[in-house]
């Protein structure tokens, strides 16, 4: 099951998770097997033992989605015009080409109108 540390204690090396199923459950330390040590607010991946959870690991595929989302911001912003943070993110389709075909075109008709080259 998935869940949040809510509080941990490294005192003490006791916590507390919120699952995903809404209940909570105390957890030791040691039952910690991921690099690192619990810490409040990670995401975890943990086995239910009764109230408590055992085999707790770090759900590192919230981290690289969170990740993710920053390097298509920056992608984004060097890289907008040409799209490449959509294709980064998985958005291929059709319908951005055909987007961006458009407003290519409306650009060269108002260059052409007002007697600008596009190609300077």
């Amino acid at each position: 099951m998935k869940g949040k540390i809510l509080d941990f204690n490294a005192a003490t090396s006791r916590g507390v998770i919120a699952g995903e199923d809404g209940k909570r459950y105390n957890f030791n330390g040691t039952e910690w097997k991921s690099e690192g040590s619990a810490s409040t607010g990670l995401t975890v991946d943990f086995v239910v033992n009764g109230e408590s959870a055992t085999q707790l690991y770090l759900d590192k595929t919230v981290s690289s989605a969170s990740s993710k989302k920053i390097a298509a911001a920056l992608l984004a912003f060097f890289f907008g015009a040409f799209d490449v943070h959509k294709f980064y993110l998985g958005y291929n389709k059709a319908k951005h080409t055909a987007r961006k075909t458009r407003r290519l075109d409306a650009h060269c008709v108002r260059a052409c109108a007002l007697g600008v080259s596009h190609t300077e």
